[in-house]
Parts: structure tokens; C-alpha cells; sequence
């Protein structure tokens, strides 16, 4: 009796002994992944995982910014929004994140005047700013944050007089989708009629000739030339047989524009023609070297680079290797055109290029470095009209063109992505199975052995 009560007792503190290990070992494995959290987004669209344009601006505040979020814990959205702030707050210990029931917390919603905006809503406060959002999403949360802490706009004169694109135009060829694209990012676009000006403004950070069909004055080139000798940014976009004048313009920059139309046969294969080359290969240059995606350029002419003093020049983005640079214009009006290895240029074609130049005595407001003066151009402009922008990587080329140009590199990078809807199809036999598995077949084992164990037991007590 003894033995057997000494038995039991050695079997209940070994047990004891067993659950207080297992307690031990759940805690110390639940504080060290309190303090060393690990987190892997295994989506397809890393859609629980920030862009890497948002945390290119996460970790580059420098001032405190505040968030208060209006919005009811029984509003559908309150767990995705609250996961998408947890993810800001990971990146960045300059955010202070406060989310507010207004119905729990009415004098704070009063403070802030939500009468005026349905929840969820959100204040941003800065230093430099403040900003309003009744769209919660990470593309308007990190568009909202380069507003408050840049606080100044940037200005991009678009000119015209030429024939060039316009910017209120919001039919298919026009740049309205731009414009709201440059605002987004807290620019601020403005037309510029050259010829009736003195001289580029001193508040521009980027000029854009998108597209003109005439030729620019001798006096409007020379305004360029200056404002670019002065470490002025440039951004050509030159179509096919237009502006005869800019070709010698930028050759003195080392960029080339070729007097041909580029063809592409594997355009075709996209549900294009061959007279929509598509951008298949970029430089390691800060434009492109986080393309990843292709780009659509319809009717395009080549740029190519050459030597050139005082410049430095260099292609951004060519075509595939099926494509070529076709000279015979007239051939091309009458639907004929064919590869002539005496004439045309084979692929890949160049269809991007840029050129910087020396330094000037002139510093940058951005980093107080000293000014370089740049030119990008590109060979087609009809990509990033209101019909063809948001065709594959167009805008994010656009865009990155106009960053680095406006010497904002930390948003060149992959841009926040819209969150993708992916339903699960089943077949019949697999509806059967994911029936059939957890509640018949996994139920069905467990039983068996529970009576097997039971029936074994009953027989050798």
C-alpha cells in the first residue's frame, strides 16, 4: 500500500513538474517573441507587407507626425485599419498613432469637427502641415505623409504653345491622370507659355515639354539651355517627325533622337500593334532601377547617346530584341515595313535616355549639395495621356522620371498596390474532399482509435 501510495506521488509531481516545465517554456518563448518579433508575408501581392516607396518615407522622417483616426470599433474596416497602422507604426518610431471611437470619445471628435467628414477619418498633423483623409489606404496614408512633412510643393511647369499635351485635358490624349498623379505626391503642376516669359521661373523644379508637334523658338531653346547650364531639370517627351528643332537642341547633351518609328512584334502578343514597342530592359540608373514591369510606348521613335562635352549621357530603358528602329517613314504610311539591315536599327532599341552635367557653384535647397543641371527624354509621349497611363508600368516610369529630376529619390521605389480580391475556386471533386476530409474522414480516425485504445484497455485491465 505504501509502494503504490509512494507511486502515485511520484507520478504526480513528475506531472506537476511536467506542466510547470511547459508553462516555463511557453512564457520564455512568449517574451522573446514579444521583443524580437518575426513576420513573414507569404501573399502573392505582399498584401500585408508595406510598399517600398512607404517605407522609403517611413524612414526618412525627421519630425514627429501624428495620426488620430476616427472610426467605430463596429465598422467593418476597423481590423484592416488597424493592421495597416500597426504596420506603419513598425517602421517608424516618429508616428504617434491614436485611433478614437467617436462615439466613446465624443469631445475629442468634436475637437477635431468630424460633423464634416463621415468615419473612418483621418487627421495627420506635422510641423509643416496638415491633412485630411476619408480614404484610408496605404497609397493616400504615405501620399498624405510626404505632404505634411514636405510642406512646400514642389512646382512642374508643363510648357505650351507648341501643340504640346494638356494638363486640364481629361479626354483620352490629354494629362489629366497626371495632373491629379503630380498633386498626389504634393506637386504642384502649372502651364508655361515660354515665349511670352523672360526667362524659366526660379520656383521650378522640373520643366516638361510633353509632346510638342511644333517647333520651339531659338529664344525659348536658349532659355532651356540657360536654365539647364544653371543646374535647371529637363524632361523631353518627343514623338516621331516632330520638333525637328529639339534633335540638334539635344544632341549637345549626348541624347539622340532618331528620325525612325520603333517596331515591335511582341507587342502583339499583348494585344497591341507592332507600333506599340513594349520597355522591356532598364539601366541601373536611380529612373529605372526598380522597374520591374514593362511599359507601353505607342508610336515611339528611338533615343540614342553619344559623347558629348560637359555631359554625361546614358540610356534608361530599351525594347526586346524582336523589335528594330524602321527609317523608311514613307514606307511605314503605306502599312509596309520590313527589317533592312543597311538602314534600320536593330533591337533592343533605345527608347529613354538621360544626361547630367557638371555641378554648378548654385546648391540644392534639398541637400545644399552643389546644382546639376539634367535632361531625361523620351521617345514617345503619348504613354502617359489619360488613355495609356495606367497601362502596366507607364505611370511608375512617368513618375520616377519626375522624383529624380525634382531630386527626390527616397520615392523612387515600388509604389503602395491596391489590395487584390483573390476567391479560392473549387471544383466539384474538390468541394467533395474539403467536405468529405475534415468532417467525416479526420472525425472517423479519431473515433477509431478512441475505441480501439477503450476495447484494448477493457480486455487487459
Amino acid at each position: 500500500m505504501n509502494s503504490r501510495l509512494r507511486l502515485s506521488t511520484r507520478y504526480g509531481i513528475n506531472t506537476v513538474a511536467a506542466v510547470a516545465l511547459v508553462i516555463l517554456i511557453i512564457g520564455i518563448a512568449e517574451a522573446f517573441s514579444y521583443r524580437h518579433n518575426w513576420r513573414k508575408d507569404f501573399t502573392a501581392n505582399k498584401r500585408h507587407s508595406l510598399s517600398e516607396q512607404s517605407l522609403n518615407v517611413l524612414r526618412d522622417l525627421k519630425e514627429k507626425i501624428k495620426i488620430t483616426t476616427f472610426i467605430q470599433k463596429g465598422d467593418p474596416s476597423y481590423e484592416g485599419l488597424k493592421q495597416l497602422l500597426d504596420l506603419y507604426m513598425r517602421e517608424s518610431k516618429m508616428l504617434d498613432v491614436n485611433i478614437v471611437d467617436p462615439d466613446l470619445n465624443p469631445n475629442l471628435a468634436n475637437q477635431y469637427d468630424i460633423r464634416r467628414h463621415r468615419p473612418p477619418v483621418a487627421f495627420l498633423e506635422g510641423e509643416k502641415g496638415r491633412e485630411t483623409l476619408t480614404t484610408l489606404d496605404e497609397e493616400q496614408l504615405t501620399n498624405a505623409l510626404i505632404k505634411v512633412t514636405r510642406g512646400k510643393k514642389k512646382i512642374v511647369y508643363f510648357l505650351t504653345g507648341h501643340g504640346e499635351k494638356a494638363l486640364d485635358d481629361n479626354e483620352e490624349n490629354g494629362l489629366g491622370i497626371v495632373k491629379k498623379l503630380l498633386e498626389d505626391k504634393n506637386y504642384e503642376p502649372r502651364p508655361l507659355m515660354l515665349m511670352r516669359a523672360e526667362k524659366i521661373p526660379d520656383d521650378c523644379a522640373t520643366l516638361v515639354v510633353a509632346g510638342p508637334q511644333k517647333d520651339l523658338l531659338a529664344a525659348e531653346l536658349d532659355s532651356i539651355q540657360q536654365y539647364v547650364k544653371a543646374g535647371g531639370r529637363v524632361f523631353f517627351l518627343v514623338d516621331p517627325e516632330t520638333a525637328p528643332a529639339l534633335k540638334p537642341f539635344l544632341e549637345n547633351y549626348g541624347i539622340v533622337l532618331g528620325n525612325d518609328v520603333v517596331i515591335d512584334r511582341l507587342s502583339r502578343l499583348f494585344a497591341g500593334d507592332y507600333f506599340t514597342p513594349l520597355l522591356t530592359a532598364y539601366s541601373e540608373h536611380p529612373i529605372t532601377k526598380n522597374m520591374q514591369v514593362a511599359a507601353f510606348f505607342p508610336l515611339a521613335r528611338s533615343v540614342s547617346t553619344r559623347e558629348a562635352q560637359g555631359a554625361h549621357a546614358t540610356w534608361l530603358a530599351k525594347s526586346g530584341e524582336g523589335s528594330w528602329a524602321e527609317t523608311d517613314l514613307a514606307g511605314l504610311r503605306q502599312n509596309k515595313a520590313a527589317f533592312d539591315a543597311g538602314k534600320d536599327l536593330p533591337g533592343p532599341v533605345t527608347l529613354a535616355a538621360v544626361s547630367e552635367l557638371e555641378p554648378v557653384e548654385k546648391k540644392t535647397e534639398e541637400s545644399g549639395e552643389p546644382a546639376a543641371g539634367a535632361v531625361v527624354a523620351f521617345g514617345d509621349s503619348d504613354f502617359m495621356t489619360n488613355g495609356r497611363v495606367n497601362l502596366q508600368a507607364n505611370a511608375d516610369l512617368f513618375m520616377n522620371a519626375i522624383y529624380w529630376l525634382g531630386r527626390e529619390e527616397t520615392l523612387i521605389a515600388i509604389p503602395p498596390k491596391q489590395t487584390k480580391f483573390s476567391p479560392i475556386v473549387l471544383t466539384p471533386s474538390d468541394a467533395k474532399m474539403l467536405f468529405f476530409l475534415p468532417v467525416i474522414v479526420l472525425p472517423g480516425i479519431v473515433l477509431f482509435v478512441g475505441i480501439y485504445v477503450f476495447l484494448k484497455r477493457s480486455r487487459h485491465p
